[in-house]
């Protein structure tokens, strides 16, 4: 009766109490009289803001394993990771007024997120199935708590994908906000891309959601083809929300590949302008060809690519290392306006820049710099500390070329979050 008294008025004690007070009535308990329960109350009777730096000075006290005095915090913190248990089935309980049923869940998802550990993760995905549905306007504090915790656990690596997916099943709509922003805005936002990736397909009605966020975390991330990403990505081009196709075609921006050209091709005759936009800023970015916004061009251009690689393209590769100065140059030429075939073309290049003498260097890195292939990027930069100075001037005139493509496309992919 107690915790369910506490969890009825804890919004109104969000505006009540002083940050201090949490702090100062547990100090002033013993130890060994502090059930659960009223640890509970006491958590759920306090202003958020005062849960959370009770947590984070317990947690750095407990931390003190020397010390004499970390007996006390950890015995504190094991009784708090107890709480979420009791704020399940709290806020399962419908007839609980709903601003506090919000505020019980922030309470239950910042002593998860305290513990920071794959098991709290998992708990955290019981705590929310225990939620149910959430009025966006009685929300409370739970998204800002929520948003942090995935920020944090997406950095961390703290989840498989599979717990991640199950939380977003069952997380109501401005919960499943803001995990998607939580994991959008992970340190690694290669890993932020692979788990939001996986989410799509699962709530189609969010989808375009989905997308929005994994092209934010792509626009943080190198730029290269990812087919673990890309293949996801690719048939939301063909969806019937221009939002979503709008989004798909930015992602595919940064992680397509020759197999999604001809998709984005045909996007140009979109009926919305935005997407036609979209699809002819990622045909420039996977290809770096500048040409104008008219399908016939791009798909006479692609059909020109195709015949040259199948008549003669991997010949002319195969003939890079044993040519004269003259032919290698001639090669180089021809081949660097060949972006369709970039990665293949790239590759062969980086094995003239491998085993040629100083002046054949040169002029692999400037290939290299025209052909901008991302695969290729880590080699060109390791030729920056090549003991001669014409390799090196020409391994940072090839990383400038990478530079100046970035932030072209830095410019051409702004999108704002849904």
């Amino acid at each position: 009766m107690a915790t369910t008294l506490a969890i009825s008025t804890a919004a109104a004690k969000d505006s009540e109490s002083p940050p201090d007070s949490l702090a100062t009535r547990i100090e002033e308990t013993r130890d060994g009289d502090l059930a659960v329960n009223d640890l509970a109350i006491l958590l759920l009777e306090a202003e958020m803001d005062a849960v959370t730096a009770w947590l984070k000075d317990v947690s750095l006290a407990s931390n003190e394993a020397t010390s004499p005095r970390s007996a006390r915090p950890q015995r504190l913190l094991t009784k708090a990771k107890l709480v979420p248990g009791i704020i399940r089935g709290l806020i399962s309980r419908q007839e609980i007024p709903a601003e506090a049923r919000a505020h019980a869940l922030a309470v239950g998802v910042e002593i998860l997120h305290a513990g920071g550990t794959p098991a709290d993760f998992r708990q955290l995905v019981r705590l929310v199935t225990s939620a149910g549905k959430l009025d966006p306007r009685r929300a409370g504090k739970a998204p800002s708590s929520l948003r942090r915790c995935l920020l944090d656990a997406t950095s961390l690596r703290l989840y498989s994908f599979p717990d991640l997916e199950r939380l977003y099943q069952v997380a109501p709509d401005p919960l499943a906000r803001a995990i998607l922003d939580g994991v959008a805005g992970g340190a690694d936002p290669e890993y932020s891309a692979r788990a939001l990736a996986r989410l799509l397909g699962l709530l189609p009605a969010r989808d375009p959601a989905v997308l929005n966020r994994l092209h934010l975390a792509l626009q943080r991330a190198r730029a290269g083809s990812n087919p673990g990403v890309a293949d996801r990505v690719a048939p939301y081009l063909d969806d019937a929300r221009t939002f979503a196709r709008h989004e798909a075609a930015g992602c595919l921006a940064r992680t397509g590949e020759r197999a999604h050209v001809q998709p984005l091709i045909e996007r140009l005759e979109d009926s919305e302008l935005a997407v036609r936009i979209a699809a002819q800023t990622a045909l420039h970015e996977l290809t770096g060809m500048a040409l104008p916004a008219h399908p016939q061009r791009w798909r006479g251009w692609f059909d020109e690519q195709l015949a040259w690689w199948d008549s003669e393209g991997q010949s002319q590769l195969d003939e890079l290392r044993f040519a004269s100065r003259t032919g290698q140059l001639t090669i180089l030429r021809d081949v660097s306006t060949k972006r369709l075939f970039h990665d293949e073309i790239a590759e062969g290049v980086a094995e003239l820049l491998r085993g040629g003498d100083a002046a054949t260097q040169c002029l692999a890195l400037s290939a290299l710099g025209t052909l901008r292939s991302p695969s290729t990027l880590d080699l060109v930069d390791s030729y920056e500390a090549h003991p001669d100075p014409d390799v090196r001037a020409a391994s940072r005139a090839a990383l400038r070329s990478y530079q100046q493509a970035q932030t072209c496309r830095s410019r051409s992919s702004g999108s704002t979050a849904r």
